[in-house]
């Protein structure tokens, strides 16, 4: 599957999503023991209300999904989207970031939410926050950050510019269940 048919299989999913139609199978775990092939890496918050199998209406083991708080492309991040585009063949790496995110939200509003390893994640959001902006332009420009920070890794850039990876970033509306792709 090429980028392309990836990406339009995930806006597809996102309209089922939204129609509350969903179709995605559950697979049992004798399906999912035959191997992994996803469409798509996802680089997403680990908000709880952020389940990129349902908002994009695929089955497990069609997504590669990374979680982080504020879906920032840390160290480990960085690493684990690589491994799913170079050795798993991700056609696709969404960054997800969606409405109310607390993390970007600390981050704008400068509060240390008293988390032991807080600065850790700040410190990959915080390049991203513009105090000019409002936290819900400040949140898709979180996204679009870090899709740069992932799309100028050496090896995403030669396997975008090779392989024709797509690097994306979008923003998921909690109150609607839209993804917007920015």
């Amino acid at each position: 599957m090429d980028a392309e048919t990836a990406l339009e299989s995930l806006i597809e999913g996102n309209q089922r999503y939204q129609a509350k139609n969903l179709t995605a199978p559950t697979l049992a775990f004798d399906d999912m023991a035959q191997g992994q092939s996803p469409r798509a890496a996802i680089l997403s918050c680990a908000d709880s209300r952020v389940v990129p199998e349902m908002i994009f209406d695929q089955s497990p083991g069609e997504l590669f999904i990374v979680r982080v708080a504020g879906n920032a492309a840390g160290p480990s991040q960085m690493a684990s989207i690589e491994f799913g585009v170079l050795a798993l063949g991700c056609p696709l790496v969404v960054v997800l970031g969606h409405e109310s995110c607390a993390a970007v939200t600390a981050c704008v509003n400068k509060v240390d939410p008293g988390i032991q390893a807080w600065e850790s994640i700040a410190d990959v959001i915080n390049p991203a926050v513009n105090s000019d902006l409002s936290v819900h332009e400040n949140i898709k420009a979180n996204a679009q950050y870090q899709a740069r920070v992932l799309s100028e890794m050496p090896a995403l850039a030669k396997a975008q510019k090779e392989n024709g990876v797509l690097i994306k970033a979008a923003n998921f509306d909690v109150a609607t269940g839209r993804v917007d792709f920015l």
